[in-house]
């Protein structure tokens, strides 16, 4: 895999984003005038946190460690499939003495807060007290934890293309950042109204480039003195990256694309410093699809139809349907005399937590929330009122709706 040039790193090093606004979560989100785009953006969010965990192992031990680390996977499997972590993966360090490590161990969460939520109790529930010992053992006798810690996603680019390939040779290029003491804000100004949007254009026109995220570091150990920000780029190393001519073209036309000011008049230097660069490959990584997410928008996909009995849901008798395609969600709704009422198209997120499926539809007025279940082919939605306590509806009211054709 080629190396991107310095003009590209430099960029790349300076790409930080704040994403402003509430996160997903609570009864109803007031989003104002939120744009179809930003609305989209806060749809794809693809996870909100991760652990990362640098890794040395000792000499001779690479093979044993590596062992360990399969069974660590089952572990990590059970847990993406219980909706406790969103996924695991082990990265080796293209150059380790660069890197000051060999591998790098990436759990990505849904939620700050689940970063902590499994115990070691519940993973000898189902793995094993004596076997999950053992592995304990072996694992530290095989590597030392250089440094660990929690980052959670600032900004990111949204996907414009799939992952090329679902196998274990993308590789990402991790970039440490420390903002300037007391100009975090004015940093994070610049990268939201500057370099967001060049990436999100540099991805379009880049295949070799297939995502990008900023993240800031909440918790660490041993971490790195003063460095508070990582940028990651995920690359498909099976698509050879531009030249460093072509770079230089497709950044000229992506920064003109985005309408961006000179970089003279950015204070780059002035608002960040600059880390160490590592490339890492990717080694292993839990099944995709044991992801409950994937499993539950598999369920959801297709036509929905729910009829309003007069009275309840502010309903007259009539009834609604739901056009649902891969984060999108078509409503509509109908009167009794099947006369088209109101109709709303709007981005929808899903997520899986403690065993409840909640659904996030992102209106341009506000985010509607609430928690949902298929059961034989039926859609069960749970009203709103038992998260804002509306008095005119039952808190354990439903919609249900059954799926149809068209």
């Amino acid at each position: 895999m080629k190396r991107l040039n310095a003009r590209v790193w430099m960029a790349i090093l300076a790409g930080i984003l704040a994403l402003d606004g509430a996160r997903l979560r609570g009864a109803e989100t007031n989003a104002g005038a939120a744009t179809l785009e930003t609305r989209t953006k806060a749809a794809q969010r693809p996870w909100d946190c991760y652990r990362i965990t640098c890794i040395q192992v000792k000499p001779g031990k690479e093979d044993a460690w590596l062992s360990c680390q399969k069974e660590w996977l089952e572990i990590n499997n059970e847990l993406a499939r219980r909706g406790k972590i969103r996924s695991n993966s082990v990265w080796k360090a293209a150059d380790p003495k660069a890197a000051g490590y060999d591998f790098a161990s990436i759990t990505l969460f849904y939620s700050l807060s689940d970063a902590n939520n499994y115990t070691r109790e519940e993973i000898e529930g189902f793995f094993g007290k004596e076997k999950l010992e053992d592995l304990i053992r072996r694992t530290g006798d095989f590597r030392t934890v250089i440094s660990s810690s929690i980052e959670q996603l600032v900004d990111y680019t949204t996907l414009v293309r799939s992952e090329s390939d679902p196998s274990f040779s993308q590789a990402l290029l991790i970039g440490s950042m420390r903002a300037t003491p007391g100009r975090e804000r004015d940093y994070e100004k610049m990268e939201k109204t500057v370099f967001s949007k060049f990436w999100q254009k540099m991805a379009v026109k880049d295949p070799h480039l297939v995502a990008w995220f900023f993240s800031k570091q909440v918790s660490s150990f041993k971490a790195g003195e003063g460095r508070n920000y990582t940028i990651v780029h995920l690359l498909d190393p099976k698509l050879t990256a531009p030249s460093q001519k072509q770079t230089d073209e497709l950044q000229e036309q992506a920064w003109k694309e985005a309408e961006l000011p000179s970089h003279k008049s950015l204070d780059v230097k002035g608002l960040r410093e600059m880390g160490k660069v590592v490339t890492v490959n990717k080694v292993m990584e839990t099944q995709p699809d044991l992801n409950p997410v994937r499993a539950e928008w598999k369920k959801l996909l297709g036509n929905w139809k729910a009829s309003i009995p007069d009275g309840h849901f502010a309903g007259d008798g009539g009834y609604r349907i739901k056009r649902i395609s891969m984060g999108h969600e078509d409503l509509e709704i109908y009167d009794k005399n099947g006369k088209l009422e109101r109709k709303m198209s709007c981005p929808m997120k899903i997520e899986v937590r403690e065993g409840l499926n909640h659904f996030y539809s992102l209106h341009h007025e506000g985010t509607y929330h609430s928690i949902y279940k298929i059961h034989d082919d039926v859609w069960y939605e749970q009203s709103r009122a038992i998260f804002t306590g509306d008095t005119k509806t039952r808190p354990d009211a439903f919609l249900v709706y059954k799926r149809i054709d068209k």
